[in-house]
Formats: C-alpha cells, structure tokens, sequence
C-alpha cells in the first residue's frame, strides 16, 4: 500500500511541475502551490501510518515468535491417592448434633404456711382463724374457691388474683415486709382474713 501511494504522490508532484513549466497564470500557480502543499501532507500522514502499522506488525510477529518457542505448560496437577487398607474398617463421623436447652422448672420455695379459703352465697368460710401469724421470710399460700367471679386482693403486698367460679386459685408470696394486711375480695369488699408478718 505505501508504494503505491508513493507512486501517487509521485504522479500528481510531477504533474504539478508540467503544469507550472507550462506558464499558466498566477492564479494557476496559487492553486498548484496548494495541491502540492496537500499532496506533501498526505505523504508525510501516510508515512506516519506506516511506521505505526510497521511497529503494531512488529509487535505482533514478537507475540507470535514468543508462543511458538515456549511449549504449553501442563497445569493438570497429580494427586497421589492413599493406599486402600481393606482390613481396617471405614469410620464414618456423624455430624454433631446439638441437643436441646431444656430448661428445669423452677423449684416452688418450700411453702411454711398454707390457708385455704372458700367464698360462698356471701359469706368467707377459712381452715384457720381470721388471723394468719407468719415470721418474715416466710412463704405464705393462700388457696381460694368462690362461687362468683371475684378478685382477691393482699393490701400492704398489693397482690392481686382473680378468682373464677369452679376454679381454685391460688396466691403464694414471701412474707417479706413485717405489719398487718389485710385479704378481701375487691370486688364485694368480703374480708378473708387479716395477715399479720413479724
């Protein structure tokens, strides 16, 4: 391609010189002035051109050069396997499993007094006296059966329960602050029993 540009370049140069020796007007000569100034660009683009085509064809031959002398490497990597004992038995791990937290019930704290009470047409019927005696860090229960809905309430402790017919509820406290309290039902103001905590 670059000597036939050459030879191109070439042409038209020398046309320009017949045409200038040729004697035609200024103005003809202005405008061969510009073609060869053109013409002069262009090879000096072209040559440009093929210098860099030259360099890229260069480069390429190198990489192709460079494959061809070093061979491909084997990357197939070799592992060696054990030899089989059939004699010695497989041992097959289990996966660890984990076992559930299973959470023991808390102990209920060993009861030092019981009181059952039972709540019928109105009227407070107790298995001790109206008076329950406890020392301070007692454990006290109170077991109630009524036959209405009603709600017990422990003043001084501000313990509540509510209470269901048919059902026993049952209220245990430590006995903790020492004074005297008194347990009624809320709800119709039936006194059950005065605690007294010393």
């Amino acid at each position: 391609m670059g000597t036939k540009f050459l030879r191109l370049v070439s042409a038209l140069f020398a046309l320009a010189l017949i045409a200038s020796a040729c004697g035609g007007a200024a103005t003809e000569t202005a405008a061969t002035d510009e073609e060869t100034a053109a013409a002069e660009l262009a090879v000096e683009e072209n040559a440009a051109a093929e210098a860099a085509a030259e360099q890229t064809a260069v480069q390429e031959a190198t990489v192709d050069a460079a494959a061809v002398e070093q061979p491909a490497q084997d990357t197939t990597a070799v592992v060696a396997e054990p030899p089989v004992d059939d004699t010695t038995p497989a041992v097959v791990e289990e996966p660890a499993v984990e076992e559930p937290v299973v959470e023991e019930p808390t102990a209920e704290p060993e009861v030092d007094l019981s009181v059952a009470a039972v709540f019928a047409a109105g009227n407070v019927t107790l298995d001790a006296d109206q008076r329950i005696e406890a020392s301070v860090g007692d454990v006290v229960t109170l077991t109630i059966d009524s036959d209405v809905t009603e709600e017990v309430h422990l003043h001084g402790y501000e313990i509540f329960a509510d209470v269901v017919p048919g059902e026993t509820t049952t209220v245990t406290f430590t006995a903790d602050t020492p004074g005297r309290f008194e347990i009624e039902f809320e709800t119709s103001h039936a006194f059950i029993a005065e605690l007294v905590v010393s």
